[in-house]
């Protein structure tokens, strides 16, 4: 369903830091819904291969999400992270950089936790 994974994307996007959200956060079956997103104004593009979105509507999305659902997609959120985050190699400099984009949404999501 079109509408349900723009809105599972929506979800998701709700417990990150709203701005530059990067593409390869997500699989690419997530991403292709972002399209839907920027349709309705949901969110923008900020740069390649990442978005901004409205704080407020981050706010209003994860008011609506209540117990098992609120769980389930925060951890999925945060897994998503620690994979990302466990490429990082303090000693490797060539990974500060991915390490660095994904910083910011490590720690709003972890304050959603």
């Amino acid at each position: 369903d079109k509408s349900g994974g723009a809105i599972e994307l929506l979800r998701k996007m709700a417990f990150l830091h709203p701005d530059k959200i990067p593409a390869d956060l997500f699989t690419a079956d997530e991403w292709v819904h972002v399209s839907a997103l920027r349709k309705h104004s949901l969110v923008v593009d900020s740069e390649l291969e990442e978005v901004s979105i409205n704080s407020h509507v981050q706010d209003v999305v994860r008011e609506q999400l209540m117990g098992g659902s609120r769980k389930a997609v925060l951890g999925g959120v945060l897994r998503a992270l620690g994979d990302k985050m466990a490429a990082f190699d303090p000693g490797n400099v060539a990974t500060h950089k991915d390490a660095r984009r994904f910083a910011r949404h490590v720690q709003v999501a972890a304050s959603h936790a």
